[in-house]
């Protein structure tokens, strides 16, 4: 269970800051670092969905 709380943490760190990054830019009207933030976070949160997966179906 250690590695699923280690993995909580590090997605709601995640999330956290991408929502920050996120109302930064719109309220700054800078759509183009909003659009990359958001694509960037869906990305990792694939990336680390997957690689769990991948380490639960591996053991």
């Amino acid at each position: 269970m250690g590695f699923t709380s280690i993995l909580a943490i590090v997605v709601i760190a995640l999330l956290v800051i991408a929502v920050k990054i996120i109302i930064d830019g719109v309220k700054s009207r800078n759509w183009k670092k909003v659009i990359i933030t958001g694509v960037v976070t869906c990305v990792c949160m694939a990336l680390i969905w997957f690689g769990f997966i991948s380490f639960i179906t591996s053991m």
